[in-house]
């Protein structure tokens, strides 16, 4: 059976908004390649270092992760050093100061000449361009202020901005005056209560109290002001033996043949999904510092199940918003966890 009927659909066509997002990512990956390929500066990249996402009630989000090795830096001195070996007979080394261009402008660029490629968003959804990613974007040089800081640079526009510069009714420097640029930058000793959510997701999907997926290890988390805190969650379903069969803890079966486990852990699949969303409404509200507008966010990597229905990789968010109105009793259970949207995501 599918598992399309368990997702909260939403407003718009997944699979154009899928076919955007790909042709954005590489319009953004492109012009970032060309913007950082002065002399012998390479940026290191693959198809996974820019990935964009439709998040409902807040619009699309492309993050530039750590790995393509980008340089923040002060931008007074856009300099480095490049270090070049092989030259004449092979023995020389020589070092050449080459300028390179500061990441925001061409952040900038790809809003305003490339953001009306991704249809379908409504005139309040914002484009977003943030650094980083899982792990708080330590990778990202010169940008802390604070010891064991979340660090994040963001650029966003709202789509309405973006209509009104086609449209003619405002200019390219209008336009640029309204594509904000920030720092994110979150002192994590400060707000503890992320950590112990995370701790507390750890613990409900134990082992010893799951009845269905389990976590092996808590997850990873990215905070980022005025938009909310994503969660990197990983799931595991059996242990297998040496003999090629499975064990699976949280129900405690041992020795199933492949067969047998893949149905069991696919039929898991709805009642875990449905579990996740009561745990975020029951628990969510630890999460005291996100403001009602923000957003929570979970990117789920599901256990491995060959052949299965069940998605490998899945995003929940909602706002906190829904979570303060739940605690309230101002919305009831039912349209609380219907708010809960869930996605199935891009391999």
């Amino acid at each position: 059976m599918l598992f399309s009927t368990m997702v909260v659909k939403a407003q718009v066509d997944a699979s154009q908004m899928d076919k955007d997002l790909e042709i954005a990512e590489n319009i953004l990956s492109t012009l970032i390649q060309q913007s950082y390929q002065v002399q012998h500066f390479k940026v290191i990249s693959n198809d996974r270092d820019i990935e964009g996402s439709y998040v409902k009630d807040y619009g699309v989000v492309f993050e530039v992760k750590n790995s393509m090795n980008l340089l923040l830096y002060d931008s007074d001195n856009p300099k480095v050093i490049v270090r070049k070996e092989g030259v004449g007979n092979g023995n020389v080394v020589t070092e050449d100061v080459v300028e390179i261009p500061e990441i925001t402008n061409i952040f900038k660029t790809f809003l305003a000449d490339y953001g009306d490629l991704i249809h379908q968003l409504s005139a309040d959804d914002h484009i977003m361009i943030k650094t980083g990613g899982q792990n708080n974007s330590r990778l990202f040089k010169g940008m802390a202020k604070v010891q064991g800081a979340s660090e994040n640079y963001i650029v966003e526009v709202k789509k309405g901005d973006l209509d009104a510069y086609n449209s003619g009714s405002i200019d390219r420097e209008t336009l640029m005056e309204r594509i904000h640029v920030k720092e994110s930058i979150v002192d994590l000793s400060q707000e503890p209560q992320l950590e112990v959510f995370a701790s507390m997701l750890h613990r409900l999907y134990r082992t010893d109290i799951s009845n269905t997926y389990y976590m092996a290890n808590a997850p990873g988390y990215d905070r980022t002001v005025d938009y909310g805190v994503k969660y990197y969650v990983k799931f595991y379903s059996s242990q297998i033996n040496h003999d090629d069969t499975h064990n699976i803890p949280t129900i405690n079966k041992k020795n199933l043949p492949p067969s047998e486990r893949n149905k069991i852990v696919n039929d898991m699949y709805p009642e875990f999904l449905m579990g996740m969303k009561q745990n975020l409404l029951d628990y969510g509200h630890v999460l005291k510092n996100l403001d009602e507008d923000e957003m929570l966010i979970l990117e789920i990597e599901l256990t491995a199940c060959e052949d299965c229905d069940m998605p490998s990789k899945i995003e929940l968010s909602m706002k906190k918003s829904v979570l303060d109105q739940y605690r309230k009793d101002e919305v009831s259970e039912s349209a609380a966890l219907d708010a809960i949207h869930v996605k199935v995501l891009r391999d």
